[in-house]
């Protein structure tokens, strides 16, 4: 049983009740109420990274079943709302009711303010299909950059090419079957900034 002291009556559970009214003379009315469970929110996040060249990332709540107006979003960067615009990485959280319930979910923000990535094939079969004769850089994300070094060490530590051109024709070498390292220096422009990258790795030749 609850009795009103200020008109309102907090914390009732979803249930039947039945509301008394009685006046000043004694006069009761009796009147049934009936509270339903709300609906769990259905929800999607739309998500992205930040974008070097936007300068942000544009976050957005996708609702199933309510209307925006029927629910209270706030983002853990102080922004309200379905719509929230991110200048920094790092953990993100959200909080959605309903006026009954309250999800709460967390979720990272990355950058794409990153390193290119670098991949060169790791066999070279120069006699066998001439199909993989090259070593190209130009298939790589290093391709608008500017390449300080490229070298090839064979399994003992002798340098076999060394060079600042953008491909290396194996097939027009005598080099021997065998495992081959290499290690790479470019200047490459990362999201408008120069940066000095270094990779380094291995590719066989097979003959």
């Amino acid at each position: 049983m609850y009795a009103l002291q200020s008109g309102f009556v907090n914390g009732l559970k979803p249930d039947d009740y039945i509301l008394k009214i009685k006046d000043k003379i004694g006069c009761e009315q009796k009147i049934d109420i009936s509270l339903e469970e709300k609906e769990a929110v259905a929800y999607q996040i739309l998500k992205e990274d930040i974008s070097c060249f936007k300068g942000y990332a544009a976050l957005k709540i996708d609702l199933k079943n309510y209307e925006e107006n029927d629910v209270e979003i706030s983002w853990s960067n102080g922004a309200i709302g379905v719509n929230n615009q991110v200048t920094d990485a790092g953990s993100m959280t959200v909080n959605i009711s309903n006026g009954c319930n309250t999800i709460n979910e967390s979720f990272n923000i990355g950058t794409t303010d990153r390193a290119p990535a670098f991949l060169l094939p790791n066999i070279v079969n120069p006699d066998l299909s001439g199909n993989n004769d090259v070593i190209d850089i130009q298939r790589t994300d290093f391709r608008s950059g500017t390449i300080k070094s490229f070298n090839v060490f064979e399994r003992g530590g002798r340098m076999v090419h060394s060079g600042k051109n953008l491909s290396w024709n194996v097939g027009g070498n005598a080099l021997p079957q065998g495992l081959y390292y290499y290690t790479i220096e470019a200047e490459v422009d990362v999201c408008g900034t120069l940066k000095n990258i270094k990779k380094t790795g291995s590719f066989a030749i097979l003959r």
